[in-house]
């Protein structure tokens, strides 16, 4: 519903919510909110509800009427204005730019205002790639922890295993590449791994151990396009831990430096399973973002990774892959 013509309105409101610069804790916007309309945004309550214990660690209560959030920046300041817009409205202005909308998304997930991180993530779908910046592109990529699965796998956890060994092992199944297949396999193990060492202990951990196991052997490597597989071989532990991890890269070199003749013969063996392709899915134009930079600013900023004490693999592809809920292509110009 639309409420925003109770935004910045003290009648009826129930608190009156701060923004303070993180330096000094000097208040720079007031704003009085309604308890009612922010009661279904995930995470936020009403001060007599143990609001210090509902919010995260940046929220400081002061009084019983009054909530701080701290700001960096002017920038900042004005992601926090359209996040309490959009948590009233429902909506994003339609002019705001891909930085504005990526900058509210993140404010929004710090504060645990769901809804308001989906406003914005729907808004980015739907900007035209050519308005995206090279720095909004590696700063999407960046995203912290918790939108990094907002939509991407979120059904696909809570599958059983049999269900995702049903799909992966589906011919039929259409994808982008085999790059989405392990991050969706992968994802699912992640999420079981923490299910089961949170409920079940070390019986637990054994079974989530035959899951990644056994899904593992269903993802065809050979498929997956090189800088991909060569970045998860360096950094996916699921991946690394396998009985098989030396046989899975020995069979996808094998595949790529063979012969069209060599290939066809290859996937004719019955032994050979996982060489057969699968079919080609459709990309959605919404969700795919093509960034350009150039040959040289590349190599300078693989240089420095490797130079880096850094151990997190970010996939920029030739081919388009799902992270963070998007699909990314990179192209590399001369």
């Amino acid at each position: 519903m639309d409420f925003s013509a109770l935004f910045n309105d003290p009648f009826l409101s129930d608190f009156d919510l701060q923004l303070v610069t993180s330096e000094g804790c000097h208040e720079v916007q007031r704003y009085p909110v309604h308890g009612a309309v922010l009661a279904g945004q995930r995470g936020w309550a009403q001060p007599s509800s143990g609001q210090s214990q509902a919010l995260l660690q940046n929220w400081t209560c002061s009084s019983a009427r009054l909530i701080s959030i701290k700001v960096q920046g002017g920038a900042e300041q004005d992601a926090a204005d359209m996040m309490l817009r959009c948590a009233y409205s429902g909506s994003v202005p339609a002019e705001a730019t891909p930085e504005q909308l990526l900058a509210c998304m993140v404010l929004a997930d710090r504060y645990q205002l769901r809804h308001c991180v989906e406003v914005c993530r729907r808004a980015i779908h739907a900007v035209d790639s050519a308005r995206v910046s090279w720095p909004a592109t590696l700063a999407l990529l960046h995203l912290p922890p918790g939108l990094q699965e907002v939509d991407a796998f979120s059904s696909l956890a809570e599958l059983p295993r049999g269900a995702v060994e049903h799909l992966v092992r589906a011919q039929e199944l259409r994808t982008v590449s085999e790059n989405v297949v392990f991050l969706a396999v992968a994802s699912w193990l992640r999420a079981r791994a923490r299910a089961a060492a949170a409920a079940e202990g070390s019986a637990g951990e054994a079974a989530a151990a035959a899951d990644a196991d056994h899904l593992l052997r269903l993802v065809r490597y050979a498929h997956m396009s090189a800088n991909f597989l060569a970045a998860v071989a360096s950094h996916e532990q699921q991946l690394r831990r396998h009985p098989d991890f030396q046989p899975f890269l020995l069979e996808a070199t094998q595949y790529s430096m063979a012969s069209e003749q060599q290939r066809a013969a290859m996937q004719s063996d019955p032994r050979c399973g996982r060489l057969l392709p699968r079919a080609r899915g459709g990309e959605g134009t919404t969700s795919a973002f093509t960034s350009y930079i150039a040959r040289d600013d590349l190599h300078t900023a693989i240089s420095k990774y490797r130079a880096s004490s850094c151990r997190d693999a970010y996939y920029l592809l030739t081919e388009g892959h799902c992270w963070n809920g998007f699909t990314w292509r990179l192209k590399v110009g001369a």
